[in-house]
């Protein structure tokens, strides 16, 4: 029996003890034992080696953080609109700065009679009036009443309501005229009128380049892009947010961006009628910039799917533009 115990006893002799004990034997780190870290009485400064090396001391790589994908993101957008307003603006001074420039020269405009006119009468309706200027007393135009090639009378416009033509009836002919009829004269070109004619076209280019600047921008993005709606059974397509930018702002749907500018009529002074303009225009774009900074939030959150190209004549031609323009689809 005594033989049998002698093991145990040596067990106990060799067995070490953890730091803090009080016993006479050797004292063992218990840091240095699998089971230190579950000792009650490990002393505070010998804390327990964790298990897993700590973050500090990682190798890895960090993922990129989606709220820093979202700031660049963000950044962009305001970036490319504050361009576009700056821009728009200087054109707009350069249009204001024509009002006062004095006519360059004659050109000759034509309108046909819109509704029946009645000898003697002192208005006469017409398709566009507009093309005669803005005659008064003091400057009367003169228009050639034709049908076909054959003259038939002169009228002296004094004025305009809408397309409504105002007439001298001292200095016009008396007959009547059907609807049709052709109204012919020579007026002075100025360059506010030059510029109102050639500004519809700075807006389509101006709104087509920024949509195509932020189309490039998501394209050029290096991590995978959402994907347009699909129903079952059916590969989703990809471009969606390209889709949705272009479609915000340069589409030919009533409610983008081009479409309200261009719906905006140019001011012909530069009083009440300009700050209204540039109200209406500062509107316009800060809707814009509110629905792409909303809509693109949406898309990356998965909250708002984009229609196929053919579920969508708005979002086909968006995406048909965007890739003309040399934007490329996205891979994501």
């Amino acid at each position: 029996m005594a033989q049998c115990r002698q093991p145990n006893r040596n067990r106990r002799r060799f067995r070490p003890i953890l730091a803090g004990s009080n016993e006479g034997a050797t004292l063992l780190d218990p840091r240095l034992l699998l089971s230190g870290g579950l000792a009650r009485d490990v002393r505070p400064g010998h804390p327990a080696v964790p298990h897993a090396r700590p973050a500090a001391h990682s190798t890895a790589h960090p993922k990129m953080h989606p709220h820093r994908l979202r700031v660049g993101v963000e950044r962009e957008i305001n970036t490319v609109f504050q361009q576009f307003v700056a821009g728009f603006q200087q054109q707009v001074e350069s249009y204001i700065q024509s009002l006062s420039e004095q006519s360059t020269g004659m050109v000759p405009v034509t309108a046909t009679v819109a509704a029946p006119y009645a000898a003697g009468s002192p208005v006469m309706q017409v398709n566009d009036a507009a093309v005669f200027g803005t005659p008064s007393m003091a400057a009367p135009v003169t228009a050639t009443a034709l049908v076909g090639t054959t003259s038939i009378g002169t009228f002296s416009l004094i004025g305009s309501s809408g397309n409504q033509l105002i007439l001298n009836l001292a200095k016009s002919s008396s007959v009547p005229l059907n609807i049709g009829t052709t109204l012919t004269a020579t007026v002075p070109v100025s360059a506010a009128s030059s510029a109102a004619a050639i500004f519809p076209s700075y807006v389509t280019a101006s709104t087509t380049q920024m949509a195509v600047q932020l189309v490039q921008y998501f394209n050029s993005l290096p991590i995978p892009l959402p994907r347009k709606y699909a129903m079952p059974h059916q590969h989703p397509q990809t471009g969606a947010l390209p889709s949705y930018v272009y479609d915000q702002i340069a589409s030919i749907r009533p409610g983008s961006l081009k479409s309200v500018l261009l719906a905006i009529p140019l001011p012909t002074t530069s009083g009440p009628d300009l700050q209204i303009y540039q109200s209406a225009v500062t509107a316009a774009v800060a809707t814009a910039h509110l629905n792409v900074l909303a809509g693109v939030e949406q898309i990356f959150a998965g909250k708002l799917q984009v229609p196929p190209s053919n579920a969508s004549s708005g979002t086909s031609s968006t995406a048909t533009t965007s890739t003309t323009t040399g934007a490329t689809s996205p891979t994501g």
